[in-house]
């Protein structure tokens, strides 16, 4: 990437008129020459101003008839026309107006590193505890099999204690990877960037399947062993809402890595062919954990006081509520009783 790069943005979207003018406007923002930004607004079938709102702003619409988000990102990734794609959702937004220069520059002085993280989410003023623990947690499952947390305040040094840094400068890092090595937990979210132009040349025929986007990652590292991080670049994720919609996004999870685990966006059942043996096997242990409460509570009160996060409190009643619904579920699939898939958190 000697030239100056087009980059393509490419975001998901379905009734998001509430909040994807904020995410746009920190595109529009950026001190990147936008006639070398396009912005790909995928949308599943909005009701309400989503789409008249990207055109405004001069985004390329296009359509997700299967309406789940990573259907979408399959979407933009067959029509991006860039040499580095940035994902970002329509609740997150970039910090600093420096944010797209810093991936190009990323790329540029290392181009044997095919993808680059984000240097984690922050809390917006206003938001409720549910964005404190999605952004230091994810979701019960999640966390219990990769145990990193998301906050900007922690993301550096989590990656830090588990994988080697190959490269540290004041702005970035590059992390290695040995082959033992749990892969982290990366999605094409949050400004994660991925290099376009070589996942054109070593993936075409990936590309072409949908479950190509949760196993972005895993492909990206795959032959380089290795990960960028920016160190100083925040994504502000404005996710949260209420107990209840959180609890769908769980439900939903649970669902299609029960059920659908063919379709895109089956983030855990996708990705796992590319982690160790052992951690194929630890998800087997989840149910254990989650039932007993008693562990999940222990590790509740260490991060309660750890990172005094009164949300970490909720990790147990959250675990066992995970564990007996992949139990129900499970018991549901032996039956042969296949539940309707609704979109992604109704």
């Amino acid at each position: 990437m000697a030239k100056q790069p087009l980059i393509s943005i490419i975001m998901p979207t379905l009734n998001s008129a509430h909040q994807i003018q904020r995410s746009l406007d920190s595109v529009r923002k950026q001190k990147f020459d936008q006639s070398l930004v396009e912005i790909l607004v995928i949308d599943g079938g909005s009701t309400d101003d989503t789409r008249k709102i990207a055109t405004d702003n001069g985004c390329l619409v296009l359509d997700n008839p299967l309406v789940q988000p990573e259907c979408a990102k399959h979407v933009g990734i067959l029509n991006a026309k860039g040499d580095i794609a940035v994902f970002l959702d329509s609740d997150e937004v970039f910090e600093n107006n420096q944010a797209l220069i810093k991936r190009a520059s990323f790329f540029k002085e290392q181009p044997d590193v095919h993808f680059l993280l984000m240097g984690g989410y922050r809390k917006p003023a206003g938001t409720t505890v549910i964005n404190d623990y999605v952004n230091n947690f994810s979701d019960p499952f999640s966390f219990f099999m990769y145990g990193t947390s998301a906050d900007s305040r922690y993301y550096l040094s989590s990656l830090s204690r588990r994988y080697e840094k190959k490269v540290d400068k004041p702005n970035y890092a590059v992390f290695s990877f040995g082959p033992n090595d749990v892969l982290p937990l990366v999605d094409a979210c949050a400004g994660n960037a991925a290099d376009l132009v070589y996942l054109r040349q070593h993936f075409s025929k990936e590309m072409k399947n949908v479950n190509v986007v949760p196993q972005l990652f895993s492909l990206l590292v795959q032959d380089s062993h290795q990960t960028g991080m920016l160190k100083d670049d925040v994504t502000v994720h404005y996710t949260g809402g209420t107990w209840r919609k959180f609890l769908n996004k769980i439900k939903w999870r649970v669902v299609v890595n029960t059920h659908y685990v063919n379709m895109a966006g089956v983030g855990f059942s996708n990705r796992e062919s590319a982690q160790p043996l052992w951690f194929r096997l630890k998800k087997y242990l989840f149910i254990v954990y989650g039932m007993t409460l008693v562990l999940p509570v222990l590790v509740s009160i260490y991060y309660f006081i750890r990172r005094g996060l009164p949300v970490a409190l909720v990790m147990g009643p959250l675990c066992f509520y995970t564990a007996w619904f992949i139990i129900y579920h499970q018991i549901l699939k032996a039956l042969k009783m296949k539940p309707k898939l609704a979109a992604y958190g109704s």
